[in-house]
């Protein structure tokens, strides 16, 4: 896919608009720098685990999901198979 300039609407100024697979390389790696500093969030992470009932929740909606991390431990780890699940 070719790149093309796009006009912002409110300055007037020329953005460069990316393919879809220069979009994925980049938040690949931004994802993948946020999942090296998982050392700031494991303990929050651990904390909420520990002590949310999520076995019992039926339905959990996380908001600021980020990479994942947080819904992929509640999804293999904490969750009932019929939990439904929206972040």
């Amino acid at each position: 896919m070719r790149r093309r300039e796009i006009p912002n609407v409110s300055t007037g100024a020329l953005a460069v608009s990316l393919s879809r697979a220069e979009l994925r390389r980049h938040y690949d790696a931004y994802g993948a720098r946020q999942d090296g500093q998982a050392w700031y969030e494991d303990a929050a992470f651990e904390a909420l685990l520990r002590h949310g009932d999520f076995a019992a929740a039926r339905t959990v909606l996380e908001v600021g999901c980020g990479t994942g991390r947080f819904a992929d431990r509640l999804l293999s780890e904490a969750l009932a198979a019929e939990a439904r699940y929206l972040g």
